[in-house]
């Protein structure tokens, strides 16, 4: 019948409504972490909602009040006021969530979004109180609610980067531009809101936070035992300065370097002192400065030891295990044989051994 239809020119049949439902229902899946945390956001909201004076005092980064309640350090990102801004929030956490999640595992997206909500707090926090003594003791300053969603779309947005920076965005009006142009769209963006709106702290700042807790946390401290170091993204696609402009690079690249040493140097030289390169354990990295040969000890005559037991214990298991399918294969012979026999027998016919049988058969 289609086949008809198109010979007479007619218009393909459009699909049913179960199909374009399920079609629908497909494109709203998403991820469980990115379905918790969209549950976590919207729960938030309303709950601020229903009491600002209460949630909003507790929840929202407050430099005055965060000293007892330090938890605000981290709930500040996950606050957002008004309809339009958990409106954007959301829809952001799903369509970022659903490229991001899989390429990364549930339980890592947990731990990378409670990385950046805490280290957008905590650098918003020392960012309020270096400008407080230096820069105006305004006691005011230290009272005003901080909160947006901004730093952890923007964490997300350097997972984009990472993952696939010379895609299209495949949106519509669009196409034309990078992957890893997003981040600069974004950070670019929440600057004009932030002129606009007269608070930079909570859009431009948390979003500059927020992409330098993303890169922080895939360039040093996620786990990657498939990796070259073990821990980090060396690539020359995650360094810091091809967040930049390329023609801002060769300007940038030394300060950056500078801040980046003031920040995370320590702890690199610690790494590199304790384990080699900053890898998890010598043997585990591909370029590790030490060549023992054991993953968990040092000493090489007990690495051979545990080598050679574990080989004479492997192959003790395989002679047993093929000991006991014999065993069993024999078994079931005999039990087959003894029912012919017996089915033989009532028949009338004398019992025939299983040679018997074969040549028969043959």
């Amino acid at each position: 019948a289609a086949s008809s239809a198109a010979a007479d020119g007619a218009a393909p049949a459009r699909p049913g409504l179960g199909a374009r439902l399920a079609t629908l229902a497909e494109r709203f899946r998403t991820p469980p972490a990115t379905r918790l945390s969209l549950v976590i956001l919207l729960t938030v909201f309303a709950l601020v909602r229903a009491s600002p004076d209460v949630f909003l005092e507790h929840l929202a980064l407050v430099p005055g009040h965060t000293v007892p309640r330090f938890w605000n350090v981290v709930t500040s990102s996950w606050v957002e006021p008004g309809f339009v801004g958990v409106a954007v929030a959301a829809a952001a956490l799903v369509v970022f969530g659903r490229v991001v999640e899989p390429g990364m595992g549930a339980k890592e997206l947990v731990r990378f979004l409670i990385f950046v909500s805490f280290f957008v707090g905590s650098c918003a926090f020392v960012f309020e109180l270096v400008r407080f003594h230096f820069f105006g003791k305004d006691d005011k300053a230290l009272f005003e609610h901080h909160c947006g969603f901004q730093g952890i779309v923007a964490g997300m947005l350097v997972v984009v980067k990472r993952d696939n920076p010379d895609a299209p965005v495949n949106v519509r009006g669009l196409r034309w531009a990078r992957r890893e142009q997003l981040c600069g769209f974004h950070v670019l963006l929440l600057f004009l809101v932030g002129v606009a709106t007269g608070d930079l702290l909570s859009t431009f700042g948390f979003a500059c936070f927020g992409l330098y807790g993303g890169w922080v946390y895939l360039r040093h401290i996620q786990l990657r035992p498939e990796g070259e170091l073990g821990v980090g993204d060396p690539s020359e696609k995650m360094d810091l300065v091809s967040f930049f402009p390329r023609s801002a690079a060769p300007l940038l690249a030394p300060a950056l370097d500078l801040a980046h040493e003031f920040l995370c140097g320590r702890r690199q030289r610690r790494l590199a002192a304790s384990y080699g390169v900053g890898s998890l354990h010598a043997g585990l990295g591909k370029h590790a400065v030490s060549t023992k040969p054991g993953v968990t000890t040092d000493d090489a005559a007990e690495a051979q030891r545990r080598r050679e037991r574990g080989a004479k214990a492997l192959a003790e298991r395989l002679a047993l295990k093929a000991k006991k399918n014999s065993a069993s294969s024999s078994c079931a012979m005999d039990v087959a044989t003894a029912d012919r026999a017996s089915g033989s027998v009532a028949a009338g016919a004398p019992p025939t051994t299983l040679g018997e049988e074969t040549a028969v058969a043959v």
